[in-house]
């Protein structure tokens, strides 16, 4: 089953006035079940692209269903919603109350949520992301990483099959960096469909499938070995390679030859190590 299946999809944020257009003629698919990351420069459409997987962007060209919904049908909005789930760049535009049960309580009610069921969803949801007793604690009062996992558990309250990171690492120190990368493979493994957009190349070679943008176009779809280590259409992408896959050609070029050319630093180690 596809989750996200689009083609000839056509967006300009001025399209009454002949405005550019953000994204040209694109074709998508992601699987159910799959961790992608939608790759790309700032400006490279990837962020308005992944607007439109729960409605957020209207279609305005081209056929698009998202879980076998047909995007372009403005009456199935609210059931999109319902199967797709996004986590921002900055945590704090999503949160609606200064409490962080009132918060997760907001969206369950939206939803028309059984009351007796709400307090559970909410328990579940912050043990999902390792916040167990943090119901009663001020959002204001938690750190940067802290506020994205709440943001996402106010997501996966709602249970999605699809969820979307919009950039969600991008505002975050290491640390919580790795703590929401960590939850995105979590989820992954539990069965949801992930959806990472980012212009962070380290990022993307954490996914199992790479979709490479670059002005409103797609380059490259592929696994990140397949993509992510091919340095003049990363060139191309206006991206910089892994730190690994660098090493591996800037060594070559100083006729140190790699058997494999790796893509994680892990890789880089097990082929240096190979060397005589």
């Amino acid at each position: 089953m596809d989750a996200v299946n689009g083609r000839g999809i056509y967006y300009s944020y001025d399209a009454d006035c002949g405005g550019e257009p953000v994204l040209q003629n694109i074709a998508v698919l992601i699987r159910k079940g799959e961790f992608t990351a939608v790759l790309g420069a700032n400006g490279s459409g990837k962020t308005t692209l992944a607007r439109h997987f729960n409605a957020l962007n209207h279609l305005q060209k081209g056929q698009l269903t998202v879980n076998e919904l047909d995007v372009g049908d403005t009456s199935r909005h609210w059931d999109l919603r319902r199967h797709v789930g996004m986590v921002f760049q900055n945590p704090e535009n999503q949160f609606v109350s200064l409490i962080v049960e009132e918060d997760l309580a907001f969206g369950l009610k939206n939803y028309e949520t059984p009351e007796r069921e709400i307090p559970q969803r909410i328990k579940k949801a912050l043990a999902s992301v390792s916040m167990d007793g943090y119901e009663r604690h001020s959002l204001h009062r938690l750190s940067g990483g802290q506020k994205q996992r709440i943001a996402l558990a106010a997501v996966l309250a709602l249970e999605p099959d699809i969820v979307i990171f919009d950039e969600a690492t991008s505002m975050l120190d290491p640390k919580g960096r790795s703590e929401v990368m960590g939850q995105m493979k979590k989820l992954h493994c539990e069965g949801k469909t992930i959806i990472l957009i980012t212009h962070d190349i380290e990022e993307a070679v954490e996914a199992e499938n790479v979709i490479l943008m670059n002005r409103g176009n797609i380059l490259a779809c592929g696994t990140p070995h397949e993509v992510l280590t091919d340095r003049a259409l990363l060139e191309q992408a206006e991206i910089l390679p892994p730190l690994a896959v660098q090493l591996y050609y800037d060594l070559k070029e100083r006729g140190v030859c790699l058997a494999h050319c790796p893509l994680k630093k892990d890789e880089l180690v097990e082929e240096l190590c190979q060397l005589n």
